[in-house]
């Protein structure tokens, strides 16, 4: 197995510009999908650069569409780290994250703001990574910045079609350079949860089987300090408190997090510093006062147990929170742990203001404001 640094050097890779020879156009990402199906069909052949051939500093850009981490996205990861300065998980998976923190990176330089690694969107990532800033397109329409959090569903779609494993030998969440903001952090969180829904199969791996047992004893363990004792915890113990606070500690949330198995002891913990309006990143909101981010987390109550905003820190209540990693008017896409046993995501519907309507959900933790 390669092991694979967090970081890359200026322009790291070179390889011959095959597709961008034969096509000026740029390609979406299905159309990459589709070229790269063609060329597999062809027999193979050395991929060392022809004499005379152009080359060039990143890896072949056809392989973004390919099922599991591409080197080239590696690369497009770390050189958005570099220019933007953000925390993007360094994993070769195309997230939802990705995609936004490209058009971010777009809008800045003049691009259309479609989140497509096209040749455009490549050549201007190589020019701003060697210190050369690409010339603004002058046609482009004057446009508000799109908010940090919505995610098109082309992206979110590619990325929920992608195989799902078969057995749960996915690897785990590489690690995550430390987040030097509240929008690097929410990044984390929402890379993380979604690798890990990637871990379960998508859902299809369920808590009690062998080869889970491990991962769900690490979110017990690494997440909240302690195993529980019965023998048969996977399936008699909640532990949908302890994937969170496992994915917190990944995701670098540090002290600021209160890990816990309960969901009200980090949901109380958080509307306590909202009430103290201190320095901590997370607060709790009801449902009603704010529109949820990706990286942020969506609470319902569980079992009819009355929680809610105002008593979520008087005393221990069943309750359930989930990941947002995806937002789009109507809808917002989650990810939680033991949801039908296993790591799944769900719609969630909301308002037009982006706040969520659906029944039982009480408040939204929000990591920064």
């Amino acid at each position: 197995m390669n092991a694979y640094p967090a970081q890359f050097a200026i322009e790291p890779f070179a390889f011959v510009e095959e597709l961008e020879e034969e096509f000026d156009g740029e390609f979406s990402s299905q159309e990459w999908e589709d070229e790269t199906s063609r060329r597999r069909q062809r027999p193979r052949r050395s991929t060392r650069p022809r004499a005379g051939a152009r080359v060039r500093g990143r890896p072949r850009p056809w392989l973004v569409g390919t099922p599991g981490p591409s080197e080239y996205v590696r690369w497009v990861q770390s050189s958005l780290n570099q220019i933007m300065d953000l925390s993007l998980l360094v994993d070769g998976i195309m997230a939802p994250v990705v995609r936004n923190a490209l058009r971010s990176f777009q809008k800045r330089q003049g691009l259309p703001q479609d989140g497509i690694l096209g040749p455009d969107t490549e050549r201007a990532l190589l020019a701003a990574r060697g210190g050369r800033p690409a010339a603004k397109s002058t046609n482009q329409p004057s446009e508000p910045e799109p908010p940090e959090t919505e995610y098109g569903w082309p992206a979110w779609e590619s990325w929920e079609d992608e195989a799902p494993p078969t057995s749960s030998s996915t690897p785990p969440a590489a690690p995550v350079q430390p987040p030097t903001s509240a929008q690097a952090l929410r990044n984390n969180i929402a890379s993380i949860a979604a690798q890990e829904w990637q871990r379960w199969g998508q859902g299809a791996i369920k808590e009690c089987e062998a080869g889970i047992r491990p991962v769900l004893e690490d979110y017990w363990r690494t997440g909240v300090g302690s195993v529980p004792s019965q023998s048969n915890y996977c399936s008699s113990v909640p532990w949908s408190a302890a994937f969170i606070s496992w994915v917190m500690r990944k995701a670098g949330a540090g002290s600021a997090f209160k890990y816990s198995g309960r969901h009200t002891d980090y949901v109380g913990a958080a509307k306590q510093n909202r009430v103290a309006n201190n320095n901590n990143p997370f607060k709790t909101h009801r449902i009603s006062e704010v529109s949820p981010r990706v990286g942020d987390l969506v609470c319902l109550e569980r079992t009819n147990s009355g929680v809610s905003y105002d008593n979520v820190d008087q005393a221990p209540r069943n309750s359930h929170c989930d990941i947002v990693v995806a937002v789009q008017s109507g809808q917002i896409k989650t990810i939680g742990g033991n949801l039908s046993d296993s790591v799944k995501h769900q719609s969630v519907t909301t308002d037009g203001n982006g706040r969520v309507n659906a029944p039982g959900y009480y408040a939204v933790v929000r990591v920064g404001e």
